[in-house]
């Protein structure tokens, strides 16, 4: 199933906010004690209690896997003051989004509120109310609150053996299965400017091509999405008649192996077979981003449907 929020769709790509991550501050512990005791009383969660050093002292998870969000309460930090601190991360997309293709309205799963099967679609409604009424209550209730983080998820109707990434000095990771089942990944995880690169139509069952490029950023500047923006691009379909025998060697390679073989290059050379080799570059242009932002400053604001 594929899910969107509020996407963008500009020239047949979609543009959407796959990831959000609050983090907040109460004013007091009053006001602390107090959300923990409306919070306990919600159904559909599981609690956990970590006394780590720089762990959340209560941890809740709502959902399931797959379909839940998360709120972290109480930081075990060394100053006081920690313990007025928390955060709250959850998938726009799939939890306040509505199913784009897919058979959401048939699946059946267990609710987490009833232990009894329940379809899928009518789950996420449970779930999707549960944090529209959690948000109105912590709005209500902190001193701060601000996005920490977002993943920028870009849809591009190719399949993934059409996308090619290239490496750049971000550390670099991949798990290949076939030249359709590859997903890439440079950066660390869960950091500003962790890339992921993933065939989406295999993710979410799809009968039609579509490759998912997912950016985290930690900041609604578009100077340093297009600083954590990745190079990619779609692959050329080559005629053999008309290219020498290199150009169609590399152009047959699986996509990590160009970009294996393209790095191997002088950058004067590189150049050269980018422009015969790879066609379309995806970018982020200024006035898309500012939609999102603007979506986003919404959203900092508990506006999700204004």
């Amino acid at each position: 199933m594929l899910y969107h929020f509020n996407p963008l769709v500009e020239d047949g790509i979609f543009y959407s906010c796959d990831s959000l991550r609050y983090s907040f501050e109460f004013p007091d512990i009053e006001k602390v004690e107090s959300f923990l005791s409306l919070v306990s009383s919600f159904p559909g969660s599981m609690v956990y209690t970590s006394f780590k050093d720089f762990d959340y002292r209560y941890l809740y998870v709502f959902g399931i896997k797959g379909l839940s969000f998360s709120l972290g309460l109480c930081m075990n930090g060394v100053k006081k003051d920690t313990v007025l601190q928390g955060f709250l991360d959850f998938n726009p997309n799939k939890i306040l989004g509505e199913v784009a293709y897919g058979d959401g309205f048939l699946r059946t799963t267990v609710s987490p509120f009833t232990q009894e099967e329940v379809a899928f679609h009518d789950l996420r409604s449970q779930i999707s109310d549960i944090l529209i009424e959690l948000l109105q209550e912590l709005f209500s209730r902190v001193d701060t609150i601000k996005i920490k983080r977002w993943d920028l998820a870009v849809d591009v109707p190719y399949g993934r053996d059409c996308v090619q990434l290239i490496k750049d000095n971000r550390k670099y990771s991949q798990f290949y299965k076939s030249a359709q089942d590859f997903t890439e990944y440079l950066g660390s995880m869960s950091s500003p400017g962790r890339v992921k690169v993933y065939n989406k139509q295999l993710e979410a069952e799809l009968n039609y091509p579509l490759t998912r490029i997912e950016v985290t950023l930690d900041s609604l500047d578009y100077s340093d999405c297009l600083r954590c923006w990745p190079n990619v691009y779609t692959r050329k379909v080559i005629d053999l008649a008309e290219t020498k025998v290199i150009v169609q060697l590399l152009a047959e390679q699986p996509v990590d192996k160009m970009d294996y073989y393209l790095r191997q290059m002088s950058a004067p050379t590189k150049r050269r077979y980018k422009a015969l080799l790879l066609e379309r570059p995806f970018k982020i242009d200024g006035p898309v981003f500012n939609k999102l932002r603007n979506q986003l400053l919404r959203y900092q604001e508990g506006n999700f449907y204004g």
